[in-house]
C-alpha cells in the first residue's frame, strides 16, 4: 500500500511539475478540416514556409505556473496543405520561391506563405496541460512573378477543461488550429480571387 501511494505522489508531482516547460504537438486530426469547395478550383497551389520557420520552437504559458513548447510552422504544415486540398486541384510544398524552374513543372498558379503567432493561458492552477489557445494566421498569396494577389488574417480559438484534456494535453490548441485554418479555406473561397 505505501508502495502504491509513493508511486501515485511522484506521478502526481511529475504531471504538475512546476516551472517546466512541457513538449505538446498541435497537429489535428486533418478529418476535421472540412473541404472549402465541393468542386475544386482546377489549378494548382504551392505553399512556401522558409526552413527557420519551419524548425521554429515557441513556448508558451500553461497551467499551474508550467510552460508548454511546440513547433507551429512543422505541426501545422498539415493543415495549411490541407485546407488549400480543399480548394485546389493539387497543392505542392514550393522550396524555394525563386525556384522558377519548379514552379513552370508544377504550373503553379498561387503561393501561399503564411505568418503564425500563437499564444496560450490556463485556468488551471494544478495542471499544465492550457486551456485557452489562440492561433493567428496571416497568409499572403502572390502569383508566380511574387506580385500580392490577396492576404488575409484569421483567428483561432480552443478551448479545453480539465475533464477534456486529462485525455488529450493537445486539446485545446488542436481545436484551434483546426478553427484557423478551416476559416482559411473559406476565405479564400469568399474572396473571388482564385478561379
Amino acid at each position: 500500500m505505501q508502495k502504491f501511494t509513493l508511486a501515485w505522489i511522484l506521478a502526481a508531482a511529475l504531471f504538475i511539475c512546476g516551472g517546466c516547460s512541457h513538449r505538446i504537438n498541435i497537429t489535428p486530426p486533418l478529418d476535421n478540416i472540412p473541404a472549402a469547395l465541393p468542386e475544386k478550383v482546377q489549378k494548382t497551389a504551392a505553399y512556401y514556409i522558409s526552413p527557420a520557420d519551419m524548425a521554429l520552437k515557441v513556448t508558451t504559458a500553461g497551467g499551474g505556473g508550467d510552460k508548454v513548447h511546440y513547433y507551429p510552422y512543422a505541426e501545422t504544415e498539415p493543415a495549411l496543405r490541407k485546407a488549400l486540398a480543399g480548394v485546389f486541384a493539387k497543392v505542392v510544398n514550393l522550396p524555394d520561391p525563386s525556384d522558377i524552374g519548379f514552379i513552370q513543372e508544377n504550373a503553379v498558379a498561387y503561393v501561399f506563405t503564411p505568418r503564425i503567432s500563437t499564444n496560450s493561458t490556463s485556468s488551471s492552477l494544478a495542471f499544465w496541460p492550457p486551456s485557452e489557445f489562440t492561433i493567428e494566421l496571416d497568409c499572403r498569396a502572390t502569383d508566380p512573378a511574387g506580385a500580392t494577389l490577396w492576404q488575409k488574417t484569421v483567428t483561432g480559438k480552443g478551448n479545453a477543461e480539465f475533464d477534456e484534456f486529462k485525455h488529450d494535453f493537445q486539446l485545446a490548441p488542436r481545436r484551434a488550429v483546426i478553427q484557423a485554418f478551416s476559416r482559411l479555406g473559406e476565405e479564400i473561397v469568399n474572396s473571388g480571387v482564385f478561379k
